[in-house]
């Protein structure tokens, strides 16, 4: 039997957005008439660095929205459970679109990365990270150390 490489963190991240996000953008870029540049990047533990991602083709006059993902990841070498959190600036939509949240998993046993999206919810007139993907939430992970003994006087 022939072993199957471990994918690269990168080429996790990678396959996330390209299978869940980028359906999404084309779409949001096919309603708003313009195009959607992206920066995309997972946060730790599973830190990758950012990727940019260019999707449709808006109209000569119209705004590029500019938007950011970032990934959490959870699990390990293969298969992985994530959270994507998306924000976009100056998407020419009346609803208030601001961003999508979307949760999923990621299975690479096959060989190829194959993304299964389990919820998907939009985000409207909210312009800030939920806690989770604010860069500060991972950094108490490990900061705290745990005391075996009492301390002595």
């Amino acid at each position: 039997m022939e072993a199957i490489a471990v994918p690269s963190k990168e080429d996790t991240a990678d396959a996330i957005i390209s299978q869940a996000l980028v359906p999404v953008m084309l779409e949001l870029a096919t309603r708003a008439r313009q195009t959607i540049e992206l920066g995309a990047q997972s946060l730790p533990p599973h830190a990758t660095p950012e990727k940019r991602y260019r999707v449709g083709e808006g109209a000569a006059e119209s705004v590029v929205a500019k938007g950011e993902a970032r990934i959490i990841l959870w699990g390990a070498a293969y298969r992985y459970i994530f959270s994507l959190e998306a924000i976009f600036a100056r998407l020419a939509l009346d609803c208030g679109l601001s961003g999508v949240t979307i949760r999923g998993k990621i299975d690479g046993t096959e060989g190829r990365p194959v993304v299964d999206v389990f919820g998907q919810s939009n985000r409207h007139d909210r312009w800030e990270w939920s806690r989770e993907f604010r860069p500060d939430a991972h950094e108490h992970v490990h900061a705290h150390q745990v005391r075996l003994s009492k301390p002595t006087a």
